[in-house]
């Protein structure tokens, strides 16, 4: 317990000043150096104080040791994604904010209070934290400066400035000292979801088996679980089928028996995804349609999935007018909610359903410009395919070349040319 800060709370609580609460104890400037934490202010002199202020010195002890086991489970909550615990624990030592004011873990509360935000999708929260903790930034231990960079890696994430976030995330895995500090171990699985966004499958599944081999030393069942499944997508995005699907059976069958509700769901939604780009249009659609009804209309994987079932109607040739309602359902909801990399594909999907001939116009100085700066949306190769394709077919050579020198020749594998009779790119 922080006693200088106790002493110091008391006394302008009380409008006393130093001069006053001195009287008889110690020296003023001897004062001011204990509530500045300058000196380790001893039992029999704390006391005494103490005293004078009417405080319980063993009272105050006993909610300091509350409050520090309280945070502890809190951290241990967040590291295992017990939400409903962490929610309890949250709301706790939110009601006692002021006592934690005169803690020596005020940073590491408003660490791990951030991080609690991000787990719930609350950015307006976590940017609240994270102003608090950059207002302190001098004030962080080294251990806490740490956390905080990979806190706010994690947040650049939510705004899908993947590029960002996985730069300072190797930096932090860089110093050594990272390694040894336990919510630093899901350093691998961040970085995993980093590379699986900017489609650099291989180095995501490094990390994610990385990830899911100190999950797994650690009992943690939820994140060995979400490793399992970036393993999963990516092996699928590396046509490693057979593996894929023999994951997502097995995440899908553990979800539904031990009743993870949300994960069953999340992974179903990958699944549909396999099989869409499997060309299984059929099941895939059975897989999508059931996630629609359980995501919330606000999140972007609603709208993900939208975009995925109208796309996979098209090529079932189902309801044109059904098609046309999805695929505005999703423009609405993207421009709403800050998903252009959504729209921008919704209007591509649109273009091809109703067979526009501004689809070239549209793919090379919309979409090309938009996803090569972009730091999120799909692989932009078969988009650049699609439009060289379509160039070389009207004799436009040079202009095809062009194309593929500027869009696809910085890919590390050649790429499969999608027909341009198909509704959209998988």
């Amino acid at each position: 317990m922080n006693l200088g800060k106790t002493i110091k709370y008391y006394r302008l609580k009380q409008d006393m000043t130093q001069a006053e609460l001195a009287l008889g104890i110690c020296s003023i400037p001897h004062l001011s150096k204990i509530e500045n934490g300058v000196y380790d202010v001893n039992h029999n002199t704390a006391k005494q104080l103490l005293k004078k202020l009417n405080v319980d010195m063993k009272e105050e002890q006993a909610q300091y040791t509350q409050l520090k086991e309280a945070l502890h489970s809190f951290i241990e909550a967040i590291q295992f994604i017990d939400m409903q615990e962490a929610k309890e624990l949250a709301q706790f030592l939110h009601k006692r904010e002021e006592m934690i004011t005169r803690t020596s873990f005020l940073y590491t509360y408003h660490l791990y209070m951030l991080r609690y935000h991000l787990q719930n999708d609350d950015i307006i929260n976590a940017k609240k934290q994270q102003q608090i903790l950059s207002k302190n930034q001098s004030s962080l231990t080294y251990d806490e400066t740490l956390l905080c960079a990979f806190f706010n890696s994690l947040l650049l994430m939510t705004e899908h400035r993947f590029s960002e976030a996985k730069q300072q995330l190797l930096d932090i895995r860089r110093k050594d000292h990272c390694t040894t500090h336990t919510p630093m171990q899901e350093i691998d699985f961040a970085l995993s979801q980093c590379y699986t966004r900017l489609h650099e499958h291989e180095k995501a599944v490094i990390h994610a088996r990385d990830a899911l081999r100190i999950f797994k030393q650690t009992d943690n069942y939820i994140h060995t679980f979400q490793a399992q499944l970036l393993l999963a997508t990516n092996y699928a995005s590396m046509n490693m089928i057979e593996d894929a699907m023999r994951l997502f059976k097995t995440l899908l069958r553990h979800a539904r028996l031990f009743n993870q509700q949300a994960l069953y769901y999340k992974t179903h939604y990958h699944y549909g995804i396999v099989l869409k780009k499997m060309k299984c249009d059929q099941k895939s659609y059975q897989y999508l349609s059931e996630c629609l009804k359980y995501f919330e209309k606000s999140s972007e994987v609603y709208c993900h999935c939208l975009l995925a079932t109208a796309q996979v109607c098209a090529r079932l040739s189902m309801n044109h007018d059904q098609i046309t309602n999805m695929l505005h359902e999703v423009m609405a909801l993207s421009e709403k909610h800050g998903f252009p990399h959504l729209n921008l594909q919704a209007r591509y999907s649109l273009l091809h359903l109703k067979g526009s001939n501004r689809i070239d116009h549209f793919i090379e100085n919309v979409m090309l410009p938009y996803f090569n700066e972009a730091d999120h949306g799909p692989n932009l190769v078969p988009y650049a395919i699609e439009l060289a394709e379509s160039y070389q077919n009207k004799g436009h050579h040079e202009h095809a070349n062009a194309i593929l020198t500027q869009y696809v020749t910085k890919a590390k594998n050649k790429p499969v040319v999608h027909k341009r009779s198909s509704p959209s790119p998988t």
